[in-house]
């Protein structure tokens, strides 16, 4: 497993490192989905800074996406925040970001350069 979970009162970090492939998003995103405190998290945080995301492509995060669409129909009201470092993994982030405002999902997602400004936005 190349991510750890961190849940708190409100929300949920998961903090990735080394090489990520759609298979680990997916399977990080299975695991908070089908635990009980999903339904009542604010928001989630995927740590990518210290990930290397260049097996995931385009396809992958349009498929990522559109898995999130269904989820949030049992959280509608959940902020999400990607954080990347790097202008290969903010690319991808960025992507992920521009498929969930174009299928209109639910959740306020959003790319941050650090964890600091993700936590402080996705808990305001």
């Amino acid at each position: 497993m190349s991510y750890e979970l961190a849940w708190n009162k409100y929300g949920v970090i998961s903090n990735f490192s080394g090489e990520i492939d759609s298979a680990e998003v997916s399977n990080c995103d299975q695991e908070i989905f089908v635990d009980e405190r999903f339904s009542h998290c604010k928001f989630f945080i995927y740590d990518f800074s210290k990930a290397d995301l260049s097996n995931v492509t385009l396809g992958d995060t349009h498929r990522l996406g559109a898995n999130d669409v269904t989820r949030a129909d049992l959280n509608k009201k959940m902020k999400g925040a990607l954080v990347s470092d790097d202008e290969l993994t903010s690319q991808i982030c960025d992507q992920y970001v521009k498929y969930c405002k174009a299928v209109k999902i639910s959740w306020e997602v959003r790319r941050f350069k650090c964890i600091e400004s993700a936590h402080l936005w996705a808990t305001s």
